[in-house]
């Protein structure tokens, strides 16, 4: 006979991987990479531990529980969710990766991690990092914390500061964003970072934070967004996708 709660099992199962993936003397840091060429493997810091691997592990846990009803661990998640605000700006709502993270980690072995060259002493905004603390947050708020609505906020009108506006349509023109630019960033040859999707990702959580809100800077944004993406994305006329998948959830 089936298990009827064989996805709430997965999900408990689920749930203790993400519990086990955090670095409780760092702060609850998450770990992104999982060193299998190593005797035995290990789990590795990497460059995307920092707001994208922190933000999925916030919004996986916050969805965990609502789906098994467990109640245990509140001490790690507590940890983990100040790790991630930690890395929001609290003038711009924006969440930052510092610039020297690759060399502080030591783990190039992800595909996903840029080229050493382009990182200089400082911070930088990740495009591609805004989405899961964007749904993360969102999350939250579905789920009744009130404390997510001016961070939500903040970080639209962040986004949409640093955005150009052309007509009707909102552009990120690099993959990255810091007050300096640069020209790295405007015209990247490495993947991911030269598909169009992968600065544009963050429009998952985006619209749906607008359309949970009705903020109405989340929603011009997110149509801006999407209208830019629409005629100049990864998707030409003919329909077909012509990217990389895992960049490719701004469909």
């Amino acid at each position: 006979m089936t298990d009827p709660h064989w996805l709430q099992h997965a999900v408990s199962l689920a749930m203790d991987a993400l519990l086990a993936r955090l670095d409780l003397e760092r702060g609850a840091r998450p770990y992104f990479w999982v060193d299998y060429e190593a005797q035995p493997p290990q789990a590795q810091h990497a460059y995307w531990d920092i707001c994208d691997i922190a933000g999925r592990f916030v919004d996986g846990l916050a969805l965990a529980r609502l789906i098994t009803g467990r109640q245990d661990a509140p001490e790690a998640e507590a940890r983990l969710r100040q790790f991630l605000w930690a890395q929001q700006d609290p003038r711009d709502g924006l969440f930052y990766n510092p610039d020297d993270e690759q060399a502080a980690t030591n783990a190039e072995m992800s595909k996903y991690i840029p080229a050493a060259g382009v990182m200089t002493s400082g911070r930088h905004l990740d495009f591609f990092c805004q989405r899961s603390p964007l749904l993360a947050m969102t999350t939250l708020l579905q789920l009744g914390d009130e404390s997510m609505r001016p961070r939500l906020q903040q970080m639209v009108r962040g986004l949409w500061a640093i955005a150009t506006h052309q007509g009707d349509e909102v552009i990120f023109p690099t993959y990255r964003w810091a007050k300096t630019l640069k020209p790295e960033w405007a015209a990247p040859v490495n993947v991911p970072e030269k598909w169009t999707g992968y600065r544009y990702a963050l429009l998952t959580g985006l619209a749906r934070y607008a359309q949970v809100s009705q903020d109405p800077v989340a929603v011009d944004l997110a149509l801006g967004i999407a209208r830019h993406y629409m005629h100049h994305g990864d998707v030409p006329p003919d329909g077909r996708f012509r990217a990389n998948t895992h960049s490719g959830g701004v469909l």
